[in-house]
């Protein structure tokens, strides 16, 4: 998602920035492997992590983006697709906390709360099967044309 991401950057140091946070995200989780002993433990410390990441790097490209074309954003699919990303990985950074805190005393809560997640979802993936729909810009030949 990063690399994917890192295409959409309209400058340099943006789109390098984008390309080293890989290699760092994965010798961080590969550094919490030994602090960690329980699996879940691992995945509730992990999963919320990467959900931020993404989460921070799909908005910083949608208003990135928006911000240097503020005409017609909603033809171009880095549009739909980043706001599509941002809402799925929003719900991944806020439930495990909520779930975690309520599900011993609320579990209906909790039920309801995944049952939102689910629907949510669906609204993802339409909005990013919109970008996918947008047509591709005109590519230029290099020739006379």
């Amino acid at each position: 998602m990063l690399w994917t991401l890192s295409l959409w950057q309209r400058h340099a140091v943006s789109r390098l920035a984008f390309r080293i946070a890989i290699p760092l995200f994965l010798v961080t989780v590969v550094a919490l492997i030994p602090t960690v002993s329980d699996s879940r433990t691992f995945d509730t410390v992990t999963r919320p992590f990467q959900a931020l990441l993404l989460l921070a790097s799909a908005l910083y490209t949608l208003v990135r983006n928006a911000a240097s074309d503020p005409g017609g954003v909603t033809r171009q699919d880095w549009f739909w697709v980043t706001l599509g990303t941002s809402l799925y990985f929003a719900m991944r950074v806020a439930l495990p906390p909520f779930a975690a805190i309520l599900v011993s005393s609320h579990q209906e809560l909790v039920r309801l709360a995944y049952f939102v997640q689910a629907w949510a979802d669906i609204a993802v993936f339409l909005l990013i099967a919109r970008g996918i729909w947008c047509p591709l810009p005109q590519a230029r030949s290099g020739g006379f044309f």
